[in-house]
C-alpha cells in the first residue's frame, strides 16, 4: 500500500514538472526596436505566440493606462479615440494603425490569453510618430557679400519632427575647415572671408526617420573686382602712322560689371565706355593712355596703361647739291632733305651707292661727300628717306661733267643749246639787215651819179662768210682764237671813189 502511494506521488510530480516546462517555454514575440511612423501614415505592431500551436483567445492593448482595444475570441471592443483607426488580428494579437497621429507616439503594452492552454503572455511595443520634413529653404545674412570683406552665414529652415541637416556645395558635402564652420545642429553654415569661388550652388539636405528632402540650389552673389584690367589695341603696333584709326579695348573681371573711364597723359578724355575709338590719330594725340575700371559696390579701382606713339609719314624728299656747277677734282656733296625721316639710303644708277676712299656717307647717311669729285661719279642719284612707318624716294638728280672738268646738268646743257641757236639766229638777222641797208644805199648813189658812170662802178658785196681766221685788218698774232669774221668786199674798180668796207662779226 505504501508502495502505491509513493508511485502516485512520483507520477504527480512528473506531470507537474512537464506542465511547468511547457508553460515556461511559451512566449510572446514583439518588435524589439522602436517603430517609426509618419503622421497620417500606417504602421503595424506584428506579434506572435511561440510555440505557434498556441493562439490568442483573448487580449488587451493599452497606450499607457488607456485601453486601445480588448477582445475575446472574435469580439473586439475599440475605445473612441481609436475606433476606425486601428484593427486587431485575433489569432496573434497583431495591431494595425490605419492613420497615425503625432500624439500616438509612446509605449504600448499587450496582454493575451492563449488557447488551448490558458496562459497569460505579456509584451510591449514603442512607437515614434514623426511629422515628415518639408522642402527646406536657405537664407543668407548678407545680401551682397563683398569678396575678402564679408562673413556669410547661410541658415537652413525646414518643418518636421527631429529634423537633421547636412550641407552640400554642388555635389560635395561640406564639413568644418579653416574658413567654413557648421553649427552644432548643422543648421547654419558660416563662410569667413567669402571668395568669388564660394558662389555655390549650395544645397541643404534635411531628413528624419521617415522622410527627407533637398532644398533648391542657392547661389551666393559675391561682389568682387575689378581685377587688373587688360588693354588691347586693334592695330597692335609699336608705332602708329599719323592718320591711322585704332580702337582701344579695356576689360576687367568684376561683379557687378565695372565702369570704365579713359585718360590721356593724366587728362580725362570724357569717355566712359569699354572701348575708345580714335579716328585719324595725329601726333599730338600720342602719349600714355590709361583705362580706369571702377566697381560701384566694392568701391575698388584698378588701372592699366599703354603708350601710343604716332609718327608722320616721310614727305618732301629732295636732293640738294653743294653747288650748281660741281667741278672735277674738287670736293662736292649731295644732301638729302626730308620731313619726318630718321634714316637714308642712296642709289646710283639704280644700285646701292658704293662708298670708298673718296666717297663717304655723313650725318647718318643724309649726305654723300665726294673728296674729290671724279668723272667716274657722273650718273643719276636717288635718295630714299625712311622712318619706322613709311619711306619715300626723291626725284633723280643727274650729275654730268664735261671732259674739261666742267660739270653740267641736263638743264644746263639744254640752256646752252638754246642760247647757241638764238645767237645764230641773231647773227643771221643782223647780216640780212646790213645787206638790205646797203642795197638801199647803192640805189640812191646810182640815181645821183653821172650818166656816163658804168654799171660796174657800183659796189658788189659778197655773201657774209664766217672765218676761223680774221681778215686783213688784224694779224694772225693778234687774232682772237674764239672770234669768227665775215669778210665783205667789192670787186676792183679803179675809177670808183667808193671805199672798200668790211664788217667784222665776232661771236664770243
Amino acid at each position: 500500500m505504501e508502495m502505491e502511494v509513493r508511485a502516485g506521488v512520483v507520477l504527480a510530480a512528473l506531470s507537474l514538472s512537464l506542465f511547468s516546462y511547457c508553460c515556461s517555454a511559451a512566449s510572446l514575440i514583439t518588435p524589439q526596436n522602436i517603430l517609426n511612423g509618419t503622421v497620417g501614415g500606417e504602421i503595424t505592431f506584428d506579434i506572435s505566440v511561440d510555440p505557434v500551436d498556441l493562439t490568442a483567445s483573448a487580449g488587451t492593448w493599452k497606450f499607457g493606462s488607456n485601453v486601445v482595444v480588448t477582445w475575446t475570441n472574435s469580439n473586439p471592443v475599440y475605445t473612441n479615440d481609436y475606433k476606425g483607426r486601428v484593427e486587431v488580428t485575433f489569432a496573434t494579437g497583431t495591431l494595425k494603425f490605419n492613420k497615425l497621429f503625432a500624439t500616438d507616439s509612446g509605449e504600448y503594452t499587450v496582454t493575451i490569453t492563449t488557447a488551448p492552454s490558458t496562459l497569460n503572455l505579456n509584451g510591449r511595443v514603442e512607437l515614434k510618430v514623426y511629422d515628415p520634413v518639408s522642402v527646406p529653404t536657405i537664407q543668407s545674412n548678407v545680401t551682397n557679400p563683398v569678396e575678402f570683406n564679408d562673413t556669410v552665414t547661410l541658415t537652413c529652415t525646414a518643418s518636421g519632427s527631429d529634423v537633421s541637416y547636412r550641407w552640400f556645395n554642388g555635389s560635395s558635402e561640406l564639413s568644418d575647415t579653416q574658413r567654413v564652420h557648421l553649427s552644432a545642429d548643422n543648421r547654419n553654415l558660416t563662410i569667413s572671408g567669402v571668395l568669388r569661388s564660394d558662389d555655390g550652388p549650395f544645397y541643404c539636405y534635411v531628413y528624419n526617420h521617415v522622410s527627407k528632402n533637398f532644398s533648391k540650389p542657392f547661389n551666393l552673389d559675391v561682389k568682387y573686382g575689378p581685377d587688373l584690367p587688360t588693354l588691347s589695341v586693334s592695330l597692335n603696333k609699336s608705332v602708329y602712322t599719323a592718320g591711322s584709326s585704332l580702337t582701344l579695348q579695356c576689360s576687367a573681371q568684376s561683379n557687378p560689371t565695372a565702369q570704365y573711364q579713359w585718360f590721356l597723359n593724366g587728362t580725362s578724355l570724357n569717355k566712359r565706355s569699354q572701348q575708345l575709338e580714335i579716328k585719324n590719330i595725329q601726333v599730338d594725340q600720342a602719349g600714355n593712355y590709361t583705362c580706369w575700371a571702377f566697381n560701384n559696390v566694392t568701391l575698388r579701382y584698378a588701372a592699366v596703361h599703354t603708350v601710343i606713339d604716332v609718327i608722320e609719314r616721310v614727305s618732301e624728299v629732295t636732293i640738294q647739291p653743294q653747288s650748281e656747277k660741281p667741278t672735277e677734282n674738287e670736293n662736292f656733296s649731295l644732301t638729302c632733305f626730308a620731313k619726318h625721316a630718321n634714316s637714308f639710303l642712296w642709289l646710283k644708277d639704280g644700285h646701292s651707292l658704293d662708298t670708298n676712299g673718296t666717297v663717304s656717307l655723313l650725318d647718318n647717311n643724309q649726305m654723300v661727300f665726294f673728296n674729290p669729285l671724279l668723272q667716274s661719279y657722273t650718273g643719276t642719284y636717288k635718295c630714299t628717306a625712311f622712318n619706322i612707318v613709311s619711306n619715300e624716294t626723291s626725284k633723280e638728280y643727274t650729275l654730268v661733267m664735261n671732259s674739261d672738268g666742267n660739270s653740267l646738268t641736263t638743264a644746263g646743257i639744254v640752256a646752252i643749246a638754246v642760247c647757241s641757236v638764238l645767237l645764230v639766229l641773231a647773227v643771221t638777222a643782223l647780216v640780212v639787215f646790213l645787206l638790205i641797208r646797203h642795197r638801199r644805199s647803192s640805189t640812191g648813189s646810182s640815181k645821183s651819179s653821172s650818166p656816163t658812170t658804168k654799171p660796174e662802178d657800183g659796189l658788189v658785196y659778197s655773201t657774209p662768210t664766217f672765218l676761223k681766221e680774221p681778215g686783213d685788218r688784224k694779224s694772225k698774232q693778234n687774232a682772237d682764237p674764239n672770234a669768227q669774221y665775215a669778210n665783205i668786199s667789192k670787186q676792183p674798180q679803179v675809177q670808183s671813189n667808193t671805199a672798200t668796207e668790211y664788217a667784222e662779226l665776232r661771236r664770243k
